[in-house]
């Protein structure tokens, strides 16, 4: 009875991970129009790797993020050209464990050997770069066995490739246990990241901004959301940072490097087209402001939502726009001094009725700047809808594409200042 449940929950994953493949594309085409160099410390892998802000962890401009939410090794592999162009400093890799949970290359060989031919595309084409391996994390969403009988594969490959092997498995044993540190029992909550965080530092070169424990605020969302929240209220935020507050859309920008700017933050939340409403982002904003004791006072507050509430029709424009509206009152009440920029919602379809109800929203938006202080309105729609229809270069099944978020960036960096600038491709 016990396989028989652990089959279903791996044809259901792999399911999964099929179904969300345009985001994955969308985020590996992300990577096109960002540049690697040789002084930067990259994180390479799956969700468990994207859903962390690496570059506030170790708060340093170099620190990069490469992971890809669902991505499998075969992924990693056929996707490492733009991380190995650039000969990056050091490297940190954990993968496989959506591998053992998609149907057909679910078995530890399979990672192993992926892993041993990124390790040497890593050693041929990039020598100078400090390889670090990773452990595959404990899950209780995986059968153990197979996970301990993968990462002993691998800790074999480093140990005859002389690579560093980070083993975390006894460290975050309690995912495949209960919710010490996850709210999945397969990603973690920044209590979990802050172990990982440490166990790396010295590796990393780096210290890191988590102490050795941490508690858990999650605003009362579950999942993702809270998993999300959880670092958003243990990530400091510094006097004059930029934050950039919403959906998937934002989450799926590396906007400090979009930007070359390390003031601007990313606190977008949710995978998959729209994710992250704007009834999440209300519950993350104290926490995004107020998580900490220490925080200072950002210097601005950019806001990307409400594309979700526009694309369902069941709901009244006039509606979302007063849930808007409230978000901003909300966000002005935790943080008075830092100027608001509203970026105009890009719905990513071509239905008639979605892209008029995007006008009229974000017209709405446009009004609602122009009679408020300190409120500011930037139309990125016209550009991405010439004529009422998108711009193929700018979308990839209703995501923003590579080519899309470089011109985002570009359309507000000269609002953040002068530190900000974008090169497009």
């Amino acid at each position: 009875m016990k396989r028989t449940i652990l089959l279903l929950i791996s044809f259901c994953l792999s399911l999964a991970v099929r179904a969300d493949q345009p985001f994955r594309n969308h985020r590996y085409d992300s990577f096109k129009v960002l540049t690697v160099d040789s002084t930067q410390i990259v994180f390479i892998g799956n969700s468990i790797t994207n859903m962390h802000e690496w570059c506030e962890a170790f708060p340093d401009h170099r620190v990069i993020n490469r992971g890809v939410s669902g991505a499998v090794s075969d992924e990693v592999l056929a996707n490492l050209k733009t991380i190995l162009a650039g000969k990056p400093a050091k490297a940190f890799l954990m993968i496989g464990t959506n591998d053992l949970a998609t149907s057909g290359i679910n078995n530890a060989a399979h990672v192993a050997r992926n892993v041993r031919t990124i390790l040497q595309r890593f050693r041929e084409e990039s020598p100078r770069t400090q390889l670090y391996l990773q452990s595959i994390l404990p899950s209780r969403l995986r059968p153990l066995a197979l996970l301990q009988e993968a990462n002993d594969s691998l800790r074999n490959i480093c140990k005859e490739m002389q690579v560093p092997f980070v083993d975390l498995w006894e460290r975050l044993i309690s995912v495949s246990q209960d919710d010490t540190h996850t709210l999945d029992g397969l990603h973690l909550t920044a209590s979990g990241y802050a172990i990982w965080c440490n166990a790396i530092a010295e590796a990393v070169g780096i210290p890191t901004v988590y102490g050795a424990t941490i508690a858990n605020q999650s605003g009362g969302l579950p999942g993702s959301f809270g998993m999300r929240a959880s670092y958003f209220a243990a990530l400091p935020v510094r006097d004059g940072d930029v934050l950039f507050i919403g959906d998937e859309t934002v989450h799926s920008g590396e906007w400090h490097e979009l930007l070359n700017c390390p003031r601007i933050k990313n606190r977008g939340t949710g995978w998959g087209l729209h994710a992250g409403n704007m009834a999440v982002v209300a519950a993350e904003l104290p926490l995004i402001l107020r998580g900490r004791s220490d925080n200072g006072t950002p210097a601005q507050l950019l806001f990307y939502a409400g594309a979700g509430e526009v694309a369902d029709t069941s709901l009244a424009i006039d509606s979302v726009l007063t849930t808007y509206t409230k978000l901003v009152q909300s966000v002005r009440q935790l943080s008075p001094t830092s100027s608001v920029v509203l970026v105009s919602v890009l719905p990513g379809v071509t239905s008639p009725e979605i892209l008029e109800r995007a006008r009229r929203f974000n017209a709405g938006l446009r009004a609602y700047a122009e009679t408020s202080d300190g409120i500011t309105f930037v139309d990125c729609f016209s550009f991405f809808y010439p004529n009422g229809v998108a711009d193929s270069n700018c979308f990839q099944n209703g995501y923003l594409s590579g080519y899309g978020y470089a011109k985002l960036a570009q359309m507000l960096a000269p609002l953040i200042g002068p530190d900000a600038h974008v090169e497009v491709p």
